[in-house]
């Protein structure tokens, strides 16, 4: 079961003594924090100790092949996504 925003504010409200609100805002703010540190500069790393690192990447436009009818297919530049857990973070999900 995935655990929602909405969870993850219920879940931390419960363990401090902020508010639902407060906490909502907290989170907003630090989640456009990241969004803003990765698109400002692509190649970029956001890193948060003992949690992980997010990083942005470049695809530049290129050209692939659509597998059912052959045809060339031109795709767009983009930025993409990636996230990359600590070691310390995977050795407490495997009980380290």
């Amino acid at each position: 079961m995935a655990i929602t925003k909405k969870d993850l504010i219920e879940i931390v409200a419960d363990k401090t003594e902020f508010s639902k609100r407060d906490v909502q805002r907290i989170l907003d703010e630090s989640l456009n924090t990241i969004v803003y540190g990765l698109k400002e500069d692509v190649d970029r790393k956001v890193s948060i100790s003992g949690f992980g690192t997010f990083v942005s990447k470049s695809k530049e436009e290129r050209t692939r092949r659509n597998p059912v009818t052959g045809e060339s297919v031109l795709v767009p530049a983009s930025i993409s996504a990636s996230w990359k857990p600590t070691k310390q973070l995977k050795d407490i999900l495997n009980d380290k």
